[in-house]
């Protein structure tokens, strides 16, 4: 597994993400019947625990939601950011 996508750095495994912002912008701007039930609810999450990047589907990654422990697959690792404090 790399440890980087070709434009961004993806975030170590087991360790806290969120959205990158410019992400996070896009989606507010999109309509929201487009999406599947399941994305709608990953993307009301605000963290998430970055699992890892799914191993024979390269740039696509596992995070599970902090509040609800809900697993989501196939989210661009590129749309993440680790999480500082």
């Amino acid at each position: 597994m790399s440890n980087t996508h070709d434009r961004l750095p993806i975030p170590r495994e087991n360790t806290l993400v969120t959205f990158r912002p410019e992400y996070r912008e896009w989606i507010d701007k999109q309509d929201r019947a487009s999406f599947s039930a399941n994305v709608l609810e990953a993307i009301e999450s605000e963290t998430f625990y970055f699992l890892s990047e799914i191993s024979n589907v390269e740039g696509r990654c596992l995070v599970a939601a902090v509040g609800t422990g809900k697993v989501f697959g196939g989210f661009h690792t590129e749309s993440f950011i680790e999480v500082t404090f």
